[in-house]
This record gives C-alpha cells, sequence and structure tokens, in this order.
C-alpha cells in the first residue's frame, strides 16, 4: 500500500471516529465482567477504536517480519546463481 494512501485513509478514518465520537456524548451502561459502570458514548467508542488498532498492529507485524525473511531467503539462491 502507497504512503499517502495510508496516510489519507489513516485521516479519513480518525476524523470518521471524531465525529461518531462527538455526536455520541450521552452516557451508557457497560458490563463488566463482575460490575456494571456508566460510561459516556465517547469514551467507549475511542476505547474500542484504539483497543482495535492496537490488535492490528499486533497481528500486522509478524507478518512483516516473515515477509522479509522470505524476500531475503529468495534473494540468496538468485545471488549465488553464475551469471551467463
Amino acid at each position: 500500500m502507497k504512503p499517502k494512501f495510508r496516510y489519507y485513509l489513516s485521516l479519513i478514518s480518525i476524523l470518521l471516529i471524531a465525529l461518531l465520537s462527538i455526536s455520541n456524548i450521552q452516557e451508557v451502561q457497560v458490563s463488566l465482567l463482575v460490575t456494571q459502570v456508566q460510561l459516556p458514548l465517547i469514551l467507549v467508542i475511542l476505547f474500542s477504536f484504539i483497543l482495535g488498532a492496537l490488535v492490528t498492529l499486533l497481528y500486522s507485524r509478524p507478518s512483516k517480519k516473515v515477509t522479509k525473511e522470505k524476500k531475503k531467503n529468495n534473494k540468496e539462491p538468485q545471488e549465488l546463481e553464475p551469471k551467463k
């Protein structure tokens, strides 16, 4: 993915999350394992967004490492082949 495209996609998603959060400021009841708490909906939305971004980041990191190793392993045999 091109860096500019990722930048614009990130910017648009952040703006959409901000607009969604600002328009939902009422209190909601959140059930946690044993207890229930009242929180503004904006906090619930932002926390969910941040948690989703962290999970995505954590799952994408190992795949980048594996991709680098595959590229490295594919380049080595090509360098060892004699040129004709």
